[in-house]
């Protein structure tokens, strides 16, 4: 690949998935010497994701193209803005993450202006979601001049392919890879780490950690945990179900741990940077959401650490795990049946065991490295489409 100028846009005011993805691609662009720029809306919770780029080295803008802001005004005002945010960093290629398909348009358009390469990534598609006729026809236009759309799921695929009226071939597949760690020291000392991670959130080494990572969104499906969480203490009462992410649900989910009497057994965390620490100490991976646009980051990292999985069927998840193979798989948004699986998984350890050593296994099919070749491989083959048309 030769040396590109990337600028990488996404709208987003929180830190979770779809940021973690964008700082991963970037720091891969940058490792093979591309010239990195990244840039997003200023907030207070997008602080630690803006030092994270700079570590790396990619340099930071703001743009202010927030997904809130609606109507024609707005979206005209985020056309601008993205254009002046061209016209002066002069990229080769654009990435663009969208946390949700209607998302970004605008900067898609002003992309598409001025016929800069682009790729664009959904990473989070959910059932049910429409778009206009003047929208559609925009979105047509931007993808004909020198775009690529990308899915990161079968699933995720065919949901775009029926909301935008597309050929399914017309869109690429490039699944989600997580960077996982090649530190085996860290692993060696899971003993050790469980012990001060129990510390840390003063538990007892007899307690049993259930462990969910996502932010705290109605998607992810923390609210069809609370109601289960009861019926397992009256059997299990030494679990902890502990929840690491941040969101606008925090003080609702709060609010219902209290109503069901359960806050003793729930822990909030917010925002981690020490996932590896956690997984290791956890001895359940519990993860509920109701939609999702591919293979989670945060289910192929408990996957890869060898963590017993209870998971929804949601989604492209079963292109992944399969049930009973390489974990528990139940109804999305439905209680009894996580409940249920719940039961089965902590009745059943040794089983659980031989599925999570399954799903290790099959985590590997799911490399950073091939996730970012090929993604950064269809950046660099429409610079170079570009370069020969120019010529």
């Amino acid at each position: 690949m030769s040396k590109i100028k990337l600028l990488k846009i996404f709208p987003s005011t929180i830190r979770g998935g779809v940021e973690e993805y964008a700082l991963k691609m970037a720091s891969a662009a940058v490792g093979k010497g591309w010239d990195v720029h990244v840039a997003f809306p200023s907030r207070a919770r997008t602080t630690t994701l803006r030092d994270d780029f700079s570590k790396i080295g990619a340099c930071c803008h703001t743009l202010e193209i927030p997904a809130e802001a609606r109507g024609i005004i707005p979206f005209l005002i985020k056309v601008v803005r993205t254009l002046t945010l061209l016209l002066k960093i002069k990229p080769d290629a654009v990435q663009l993450s969208l946390p949700f398909p209607d998302q970004c348009l605008a900067s898609m358009t002003a992309c598409a202006l001025l016929k800069i390469p682009a790729i664009v990534v959904f990473q989070l598609v959910a059932e049910g979601v429409g778009v206009g006729c003047k929208q559609l026809s925009l979105y047509h236009w931007a993808r004909k001049r020198n775009q690529q759309w990308i899915s990161i799921s079968e699933n995720n695929r065919e949901l775009l392919s029926e909301l935008f009226h597309l050929p399914k071939n017309d869109i690429a597949l490039v699944y989600n890879g997580p960077c996982f760690s090649s530190d085996n020291d860290l692993k060696n000392c899971k003993t050790t780490i469980s012990r001060d991670v129990r510390n840390e959130l003063g538990l007892s080494c007899s307690d049993s950690i259930i462990l969910t990572v996502g932010r705290l969104h109605q998607q992810k499906g923390y609210a069809y945990i609370i109601p289960a969480i009861p019926h397992i203490l009256k059997k299990h009462p030494a679990i902890r179900f502990v929840w690491v992410g941040e969101g606008e649900q925090r003080s609702e989910l709060e609010s219902l741990v209290k109503e069901y009497e359960v806050e003793s057994n729930v822990l909030f965390l917010g925002y981690r940077t020490d996932i590896p620490r956690l997984l290791l100490a956890s001895d359940l991976f519990l993860f509920p959401t109701l939609y999702e646009g591919g293979s989670s980051m945060a289910l192929l990292e408990a996957m890869e650490y060898c963590l017993p999985i209870v998971a929804s069927g949601a989604s492209g998840i079963p292109e992944v795990i399969e049930d009973t193979v390489h974990g528990l798989l139940f109804r999305k948004a439905d209680s009894c049946s996580l409940l249920m699986a719940l039961h089965q998984a902590l009745d059943h350890p040794a089983k659980m065991e031989e599925m999570a050593v399954n799903a290790s296994m099959r985590a590997k099919e799911f490399s950073y490295e091939k996730m970012t070749d090929n993604t950064l491989g269809l950046l660099d083959a429409l610079v170079c489409e570009k370069c020969q048309t120019l010529s």
